[in-house]
This record gives structure tokens, sequence and C-alpha cells, in this order.
């Protein structure tokens, strides 16, 4: 889809979103569509087309610190929730329907300890991520853009409930002074060109977590176990050679370009961008407990002390009960 020039002609509705920042990113969100010819929209549709871009701009935000596959159940990281939760800060003005809003200042300290240099930019990093991803996406092309997986696929589809009830186009178009503005239209054909993507197979950002297992040097291939999930085939370079042979059977975390069958949130393949050890498993030896040891030996083993019991030991505890006190006696006299 070429990219329009906005026409104030044809702007019914804006919503404006402010990202905090040193020069703040300018936002705006615009309706058109019989729905808000006088410049009035259902507060139930404001709430449906402002919940797709919160969780359209938190599954991407989840993709660009690797904290994925977005679109899983639960609440994500309370700074990756933060950075999508915008606020409205101004009411409508006249002429139009417009509302003020913004993300999170860029110095709240939970955003801090963000991957890269995401942490102050994470509100900004998304939106961008998310209007460059949607006006490059195409079922031409199996390669999803930066910030989108099939999460990201699944929060945009049902922006295709609100074109259904009087719209025709939601716009997006960012303003930033010395900047050229990055724009994006979700159109029905748009939201026809995610759903064809969610079916077929397609290539993204990918993270999993689990034990590095069946290491091929020979392929450059391994392995990444992680019950309940399904296993990850991860094909390394030939400079993390070393790193393999050292994290074979430890809990690793790789991240990469990830390929996702049909209909899939989880990669059946990796390959691996880094490789990073998280924890060392303990070097135990599982067979040991099946051993049969005498008590005295397996006591001697662990350097185990004699277990006995104080003559010092009061009996207030037990007053007046008999079975006590000679239960207690015969510990004492146990040899």
């Amino acid at each position: 889809m070429q990219t329009r020039a906005a026409d104030p002609r044809r702007v019914h509705s804006s919503v404006r979103l402010a990202v905090v920042s040193d020069q703040p990113l300018q936002v705006i969100l615009k309706l058109d569509g019989p729905l808000v010819e006088e410049h009035r929209l259902p507060l139930s549709e404001l709430l449906r087309v402002g919940k797709q871009l919160r969780d359209s701009l938190r599954d991407v935000a989840v993709v660009l610190t690797h904290h994925g596959p977005s679109g899983t159940a639960g609440r994500s990281k309370k700074e990756i929730e933060g950075a999508a939760d915008l606020r409205v800060v101004g009411g409508a003005r006249a002429g139009s329907f417009a509302l003020d809003l913004e993300v999170p200042p860029t110095h709240v300290p939970a955003q801090a300890g963000l991957p890269g240099e995401m942490g102050l930019t994470l509100s900004e990093q998304a939106i961008i991520a998310l209007l460059d991803g949607l006006e490059s996406l195409s079922d031409e092309d199996d390669a999803l853009p930066v910030g989108f997986d099939r999460g990201v696929l699944r929060a945009v589809a049902p922006f295709d409930t609100a074109l259904k009830k009087g719209l025709t186009e939601i716009s997006l178009t960012t303003a930033k002074s010395g900047e050229p503005p990055h724009v994006a239209f979700i159109t029905p054909a748009k939201v026809q060109v995610v759903k064809r993507l969610i079916k077929q197979p397609v290539t993204a950002d990918a993270v999993a977590e689990g034990v590095l297992q069946m290491v091929d040097f020979s392929s450059l291939a391994c392995r990444i176990d992680r019950p309940p999930l399904p296993s990850v085939s991860v094909h390394f370079e030939e400079k993390d050679r070393d790193l393999v042979h050292q994290a074979v059977r430890q809990i690793v975390r790789v991240a990469g370009e990830g390929r996702f069958d049909p209909n899939k949130n989880e990669p059946s393949s990796i390959n691996a961008s880094s490789i990073d050890i998280q924890y060392e498993t303990l070097e135990l030896d599982v067979n040991s407990f099946w051993e049969e040891k005498e008590i005295a030996a397996l006591a001697q083993e662990q350097q185990t002390p004699r277990f006995s019991v104080s003559k010092e030991l009061e009996s207030d505890p037990w007053r007046d009960d008999d079975a006590a006190a000679q239960l207690v006696e015969a510990i004492r006299s146990w040899d």
C-alpha cells in the first residue's frame, strides 16, 4: 500500500499521542468513515480502537525487548505494560474529535533495566516499529518486520471489528521536528494481509529458553528442550562453537531469527544470533539416589553426628504424660 499524505478534508476524528522525550514524538491517530462524519464517536468504539492499539504496542514492545513470544496469557513485565499504557492528558477541542494522550515519562526507573538501549525509549521504539511494520507487511514475503511476531499479528487483526462498525480507515502518523514522518494505514485490505500471514509459515525474531542438548558440531546444530513447550532446533554460527560446547546440558537463552509454522506462536527452529548461559545445572549423580546403604554407612559418609537427647531436657510440655516420659527414657538408654 502506498503512503498517502494526510488530507485535512478527510479527517473526521483524531487522537494525539505524545511520547515524552527530549524532543517529543507526536502520533496522530485518525479515524475516517461514516461513523465519525459528525465529529462524534461512540465511547464503545473509542475503547475498542484504544484497546487494540495498546495491545499492539505492548506486543511489539515484548518482541523488541526479547521477552517473546508476544500474545501469551497473563500480563507482561511491568515496564513493558507501562510503556504501552497511554494516558489521557487533555480534553476534546472545538471543530474535531480529538484527545491528547501521552506515554509514561522516559525517566521511570523500572524501564532502565531493559536490554540494550531500549530502556529509556521503549514507548517511542514500539510506536515507530508498529507503524513501519504495518506499512511493510505483505503476504508475498514470509519475513515479518522488526518488532513483529505472530502474536503482534493476532493483536492487529481485531481492528477488523472497528472497520466493520462504520470506519473505513484508521491511520497513524508521527511528527517530530527535523525527522520524516512514519505513516501507517489500517484498512480492511491490510487486515486481510495480516489474517493470511497468521495462517502461513513466517520468519520473525524469536527467543527460546531451555536445556541445550544434542549438539552436532559438523552441521552447527543443537536442540533446546523446554518442557512443557515443544523443543526447538537451533543453528549456531562457527564463532559460537566453544560457547555451545560449554553450554551442553545447561540452561540457555537463545535469540535470533525464528521459523514459525502456520498458526503457531512458538518457533520450530531458530538461527541463533546470541546464546547466553542462564545458569549451570548442578553436577549431581542422580543414580546415587537409588543405591541401598546402611544407615550407619550413610551417616558416616555424610559425617552426620550421632543424635542424642540432652539430659537437661525439661518435661513441662509432656507434664503428667507417663507414655512420653517412658519414650524419652528409652531414647536416652538406647545404644
